[in-house]
């Protein structure tokens, strides 16, 4: 470098412009690689000196645009590109020449420009293909099309091997951005370490190892945690479902066991709701089914009396069964016509004039009429009719609205059993 000085100073007392052009040339290129940006200051004197003894400076311009690059000053290589292309656009290798040069700043701020000269220069020479893969690879890791990354590196490895954009491990730093952007750390921490081996290209001003290790370490971290939640979650919902069952098995157990006397407590609520109401009558009809209700309270008295003593299964199944049979008695044709005589007897003939009045209505209409005009309940017709509750309550409307619709004189009358 001292002699590079003194011959600067020599250069300069002798105004000889060329020779300070090759000075500034080899000072500005032992800056580069020392990593100084001091190159930049002295490729453009090289330049000036050179214009100024009349030297084509097409070399130097290359020069100058390719430290710009290595320093990562993208747009402003961009910029010098498009104004040496001005100069040089009549010479069609030489306009090759730049546009690979701009490329490597294209494919990092101006994507579809980039992929418009790659294009372009496949469109020139179909020769220059294998040299645009490492352009193509670099663009797509950019974009994050990694897919498409991964094809255009195996292309990129079959035409020039590991070299990528001026670095002899370049290919093995992209596939390394690639797994890692990917969520493959552990291969990506693989291929750094084999890329930092012996070689200082571009990686080593984008990343270094310990980032790297970080990373890696920060995905295994995230991949445990969501090990051990996943593990938690199915631990709690083993639980969850084991207390379900238990509870479904102690809830049937107990249904089990209730079962039986609940359809007999069932039965003995209906008995005596249905005595309630028949007490409730008027006397003619007291006097048609006084009889059978006092003998199903008696029995019901009976079981009563008998429920606390032991060994009284048979005696409760008898009940059950006699009740049942006084209950079939009330539910039977016999009985719904004797019931019909007696409401006949006592509100001036209503179901005579119902049937007489509504000859369009069904027989199973006439049944529900009857019940109803007897004023027994819902839940007694239903048990009477072998009928739901809700089955009986639409029976019920069907058969308001149907009386309602007609023309039937006394129609309020019989509405107002419903």
């Amino acid at each position: 470098m001292l002699r590079a000085l003194e011959a600067e100073r020599v250069a300069l007392e002798m105004n000889d412009n060329e020779a300070l052009g090759r000075i500034y040339l080899a000072m500005s290129i032992f800056y580069n690689n020392i990593g100084k940006d001091d190159a930049l200051k002295y490729s453009e004197q090289s330049i000036k000196h050179s214009k100024l003894a009349g030297i084509d400076a097409y070399r130097l311009f290359r020069q100058k645009a390719m430290l710009i690059v290595n320093m990562h000053r993208d747009a402003e290589a961009v910029a010098f590109y498009d104004s040496l292309m001005t100069i040089y656009a009549a010479d069609s290798a030489i306009m090759v020449n730049l546009l690979f040069g701009e490329l490597r700043s294209l494919v990092n701020i101006d994507f579809n420009r980039a992929q418009a000269e790659i294009d372009r220069l496949k469109s020139i020479d179909e020769r220059l293909d294998k040299d645009l893969f490492q352009y193509e690879l670099v663009l797509a890791v950019n974009q994050r099309k990694f897919d498409d990354a991964r094809r255009y590196l195996e292309l990129s490895r079959e035409a020039i091997g590991n070299y990528c954009l001026g670095d002899p491990k370049g290919a093995v730093f992209y596939e390394y951005v690639i797994e890692k952007e990917s969520g493959n750390y552990k291969r990506a921490l693989e291929l750094y370490s084999e890329y930092m081996t012996d070689n200082t290209g571009i990686g080593n001003s984008i990343d270094n190892m310990n980032n790297v290790v970080m990373d890696y370490r920060k995905a295994q971290a995230e991949r445990l945690n969501k090990i051990a939640y996943k593990a938690k979650k199915r631990f709690w919902l083993a639980v969850g479902a084991i207390v379900a069952i238990v509870a479904m098995s102690i809830g049937g157990y107990y249904i089990y066991r209730r079962r039986k006397n609940n359809e007999i407590e069932h039965l003995i609520d209906t008995v005596q709701e249905l005595s309630h109401e028949v007490k409730s009558r008027r006397n003619s009809i007291d006097a048609l089914v006084r009889e059978r209700f006092l003998t199903i309270n008696s029995l019901c008295d009976d079981y009563f009396e008998l429920s606390d003593m032991p060994g009284d299964s048979h005696l409760k199944n008898a009940i059950f069964k006699n009740v049942k049979t006084r209950i079939k008695e009330m539910s039977s044709a016999s009985f719904r016509n004797q019931l019909a005589e007696r409401l006949n007897d006592d509100l001036n003939g209503v179901v005579e004039r119902f049937e007489s009045q509504l000859p369009e209505l069904s027989a199973d209409d006439r049944v529900v009429f009857i019940y109803s005009a007897a004023g027994f309940s819902i839940k007694s017709i239903g048990l009477f009719l072998n009928l739901k509750k809700s089955s009986v309550y639409t029976r019920r409307r069907r058969l308001r609205e149907a009386i309602e619709s007609s023309q039937a004189v006394d129609k309020e009358e019989f509405i107002s059993f419903l």
